[in-house]
């Protein structure tokens, strides 16, 4: 339980750092070496200055960042992770076909919420993500939604998710600024 809490509190920081406020300088650093990201802007946070950016409003496909969020919004959701949440076998038709990430969680399977959120975190599952956004909004839809609120209060203005799994989507999205 502590080792979930600690892991949710450095994923939820990690992301929070990754999406800082923004700042309107220009950049006063050149690192002395070549920087092979595709994007980045890199901010002093004592004095809000712009230290380094290159690309920072390029948009990228958020690709496990989702699952964070998912993560960040499912322990603020669920209290208590021993609650048991059902695979519903639906979300499963989303997947069909896809060379997608699992934790081997079957349909209608129920497993604790602590279950599903190590499955996120250490397999990526994607029928993990899914089904813990079930059972908390009811729909994938309706937590996409949370996912988003979630990102503005952290202050991700320049992030948009659209599902809980980190699949790819053009309305999904996120930059470095």
């Amino acid at each position: 339980m502590r080792l979930m809490k600690k892991t949710g509190i450095f994923f939820s920081i990690l992301l929070l750092m990754s999406t800082l406020p923004v700042y309107t300088a220009k950049a006063a650093f050149a690192p002395p070496f070549d920087v092979s990201s595709n994007s980045v802007y890199l901010v002093n946070l004592d004095t809000g200055s712009v230290l380094y950016a290159k690309n920072e409003k390029q948009k990228v496909q958020p690709a496990v960042l989702s699952q964070i969020m998912t993560e960040i919004v499912a322990l603020t959701e669920i209290k208590d992770q021993t609650t048991q949440v059902t695979a519903p076998s639906a979300i499963y038709n989303d997947l069909y076909g896809k060379s997608v990430y699992t934790a081997d969680i079957r349909p209608l399977e129920k497993l604790s919420a602590k279950d599903f959120l190590y499955g996120m975190f250490l397999q990526n599952s994607y029928e993990a993500a899914l089904s813990l956004a079930n059972h908390i909004s009811g729909s994938t839809s309706a937590f996409v939604t949370k996912m988003n609120e979630m990102a503005k209060t952290i202050g991700a203005v320049d992030t948009s998710f659209a599902n809980p799994t980190g699949m790819d989507d053009n309305n999904q999205y996120t930059t470095a600024y």
